[in-house]
């Protein structure tokens, strides 16, 4: 039988945990109602009543890292949106 590298093992491990949070899920499942537009720090902070942007920012950079949401810079703005990787917010409900 042949197992799959300890990497590669990892790497998946690492993905799904960064799904399986309540802030990050509320994030991704806001992001997905939003799919028309990309979102600013700010308001999920405000939506998601986080209370600090540095929250958000550190929920953001874990999603970010295992590639379900990436960013556009716009002056001195990061505007976020989820990428591919999320197939369906339905599938991520089975991780948590």
């Amino acid at each position: 039988m042949n197992f799959p590298d300890i990497n590669s093992v990892m790497r998946t491990a690492d993905i799904m945990r960064a799904a399986n949070h309540v802030i990050r899920y509320n994030i991704m499942n806001y992001l997905h109602i939003h799919k028309e537009r990309t979102i600013h720090v700010g308001e999920l902070t405000e939506k998601m009543q986080l209370g600090d942007d540095s929250l958000t920012s550190y929920h953001l950079k874990i999603l970010k890292d295992a590639g379900y949401v990436e960013c556009n810079k716009y002056k001195n703005q990061r505007l976020y949106f989820l990428t591919d990787r999320i197939f369906s917010i339905e599938a991520i409900n089975v991780l948590i």
